[in-house]
């Protein structure tokens, strides 16, 4: 795909979505893949 630099950002819950660390790499980042695991819980 031609990236010059790949860095996984390890978000596991939304509330760290708007963290410092986050947001700082994200600026600068010319495309995002959102990759992850989705998982279906049922209350009964």
């Amino acid at each position: 795909m031609g990236a010059k630099q790949v860095q996984v950002l390890d978000i596991r819950y939304p509330s760290e979505g708007n963290e410092a660390r986050w947001l700082a790499l994200l600026q600068d980042c010319s495309g995002i893949f959102v990759t992850g695991e989705i998982r279906f819980v049922s209350a009964t």
